[in-house]
């Protein structure tokens, strides 16, 4: 999506978080381009239960979660609850 200049995904258990940032000019369209996001991933992977986000602490966060995975400096079972931590501030944020 053009309104988007950054994005990243991690796959938990149950859920799918998808985090983005909106290109400055596009921020007063913020529900507009979450709806058609959220319409587009609900097209394309009907099965995957998404959780989207434009919150800029969840996007450090999963960011952070990432990086860690990437370099194996935290378990499976430790990131899958860093994971619902940062889905539950998500769902607080809501």
């Amino acid at each position: 999506m053009e309104e988007l200049y950054d994005v990243a995904v991690i796959q938990g258990k149950k859920e799918t978080l998808v985090v983005y940032k909106v290109k400055h000019l596009h921020r007063f369209k913020m529900k507009k381009i979450e709806k058609k996001m959220d319409r587009y991933l609900e097209d394309k992977y009907p099965k995957e239960d998404f959780i989207l986000s434009s919150d800029y602490k969840i996007f450090l966060e999963t960011i952070r979660l990432k990086e860690r995975l990437k370099n194996g400096s935290i378990s499976k079972k430790d990131a899958e609850k860093r994971f619902q931590d940062i889905v539950k501030l998500q769902k607080e944020k809501t």
